[in-house]
């Protein structure tokens, strides 16, 4: 009975939490609307929204009634399965901004539950776990990351990097046999953001020298690495693969981004003291805050006290803050590859963030015996809800932040859901991406004679109706072309032709013609939604084997 009043107390507390992480951004007044990836974001979410609306209850590949409605292949290059019950609040609540918040409660109750049971289960005290899921659930990258960028997907990240820590620590150092767990956490945070799996692999990485450090069963836990790892491909292959697929058939694709990376590390004296940013450097509240200062040098204070497992956790911390850091050499990386995938240092952060939460409750359980528990308790929860407090304070009344405005609700709905992003489009497409959004086939077909009558729009379907004065056999549509994409022409599959911008080229002959733009799944695709659904339900199948049959089986040889 007591272990049922202390987690209902823990949960009450979760919840009364992320109640204030969210409500100062209640306002019935003015809203702060921003100009930054925020935007991209819920552009996207409003795309399966609509859909919604109109009763299609999958994720659409392509964008048929936002950035631009040309069918824009927001879906292909970026996971969306993580954002979509957002999108079923956006279309309960008709309104984005309510439904953003509804969803960040939620995200932040996640990332306070899923960081309390990881933790939990490393620590074996509830309390330390407590502290563990309060340290990093209020932490000021959290924060920073959640309400001043407002990165989604990042902010989803969150909930699952515990789980890849946990996954980490069983194979390491538990038990490996329980590898399956780091799958979990690997599949959620590719299925959250891609520059965040790119961190959670630098991550994943940093952990192998602990093979060296404890050696046993060396063989099993690099066997049950690459199994997680093989496992991970699975659960994910409804999106890897088509993924892959869509980027290999673009020779040049639009991403823009910076290439130096230097100017996005964080600055050392700001690392652990700033909470605000200096207007004219929009990212340099990126930090870890000044509780995250006094748990590492109380950390290292106990090093002596701290196994082989924790020293390396401490050891591994100092690092990622190093290298998150302007004292580390990116600009050997700038102008690469890496760094436009990569785009900010300041994202590793995620990981010291994770650890040295961690390590707040392995501090209190080192000093539990000398200090008084409730005290020290209360004393972190009051301290860090008076700081997001400040910082929800702040974000909400500062009329300084780069690339913002504020605005009603209502025309917050409209400016963040109005991107107008080119990013994964070819080259070629992005000089005609005002031809397109516009659907001028009279500019992208300058010596012909064509009027668009209609236009209509449905789940992954674009319907033009075009009255052509002549005969023409090279009709460039304001569409682009990506594997999965079909053109039919009255009713008749187009034999079209691609043109030097990346647009479909059809025939279109005198009088009224009908031109439906369509995605439709490949094979590929098929297949690979088949691969993921298949290692879903053995994952499920085999975590219920062990769970409930097992535990029956083992009751029943007692009873007898």
């Amino acid at each position: 009975m007591q272990k049922y009043k202390s987690s209902i107390l823990i949960v009450s507390m979760f919840v009364f939490l992320s109640i204030l992480v969210v409500v100062p951004f209640y306002s019935k007044g003015q809203v702060i609307a921003q100009n930054w990836d925020f935007s991209f974001h819920l552009t996207r979410i409003e795309e399966i929204t609509r859909n919604l609306k109109q009763g299609h209850l999958g994720i659409p590949e392509i964008a048929t009634h936002t950035f631009g409605s040309y069918g824009y292949p927001v879906n292909l290059f970026y996971p969306a399965i993580m954002v979509f019950p957002m999108a079923i609040l956006a279309a309960l609540f008709s309104k984005i901004y309510i439904a953003y918040l509804a969803f960040m409660f939620l995200v932040q109750f996640l990332i306070f539950a899923s960081m309390y049971y990881v933790s939990n289960k490393m620590l074996k005290n509830q309390i330390a776990a407590f502290i563990a899921a309060v340290v990093y659930g209020l932490s000021q990258y959290k924060f920073y990351d959640m309400f001043y960028r407002r990165d989604i997907g990042e902010t989803l990240c969150m909930i699952f990097l515990p789980i890849v820590l946990y996954g980490l620590y069983l194979i390491f150092t538990d038990n490996y046999k329980k590898w399956y767990v780091l799958s979990v956490g690997l599949a959620g945070i590719l299925l959250s953001n891609i520059p965040g799996m790119l961190v959670t692999l630098f991550f994943v990485i940093s952990f192998l020298p602990l093979l060296l450090i404890i050696r046993s069963d060396t063989r099993q836990k690099i066997w049950r690495f690459f199994l997680a790892g093989m496992l991970t491909l699975g659960l994910t292959a409804f999106f890897i693969i088509p993924f892959i697929i869509a980027k290999l058939n673009i020779k040049d694709m639009a991403i823009q981004t910076s290439r130096s990376l230097y100017p996005w590390s964080v600055p050392l004296d700001r690392m652990f003291l700033s909470v605000t940013p200096i207007k004219e450097l929009p990212y340099s509240a990126a930090g870890l805050g000044i509780i995250s200062l006094i748990i590492l040098i109380t950390s290292i204070c106990f090093w002596k006290k701290l196994n082989k497992f924790w020293k390396f956790i401490l050891f591994d911390t100092i690092i990622f803050v190093f290298v998150s850091s302007n004292l580390f050499a990116w600009q050997l990386f700038e102008y690469t590859s890496f760094a436009q995938i990569f785009q900010f240092p300041f994202r590793l952060l995620l990981i010291p963030t994770l650890l040295i939460a961690l390590l707040a409750g392995k501090c209190f359980l080192l000093v539990r015996s000398s200090v008084n528990t409730k005290l020290l308790v209360a004393t972190t929860i009051a301290f860090l809800s008076i700081t997001t407090l400040a910082q929800s304070n702040f974000i909400v009344n500062d009329p300084e932040q780069a690339d913002a405005l504020k605005v009603s609700r209502s025309e917050f709905d409209t400016i963040e859901t109005g991107s107008m992003s080119t990013d994964y489009l070819p080259k070629g497409s992005v000089k005609i991406s005002n031809e397109l959004s516009s659907h001028s086939f009279n500019k992208l077909n300058r010596d012909k004679k064509l009027e668009l009558k209609k236009t209509s729009y449905d789940y992954n379907r674009i319907v033009y109706h075009v009255d052509s004065k002549a005969n023409y056999t090279d009709v460039s549509i304001p569409n682009v072309y990506y594997t999965g994409i079909h053109v039919y022409v009255n009713q008749n599959q187009s034999d079209f032709s691609i043109g030097k911008d990346g647009e479909p080229v059809v025939n279109l002959k005198k009088g009224n013609n009908q031109i439906v733009y369509e995605y439709q799944k490949t094979s590929a695709q098929k297949i690979s939604i088949g691969i993921s659904v298949v290692s879903w339900l053995t994952l499920l199948s085999y975590c219920g084997y062990k769970k409930w049959w097992k535990k029956d089986a083992r009751e029943g040889s007692r009873g007898k």
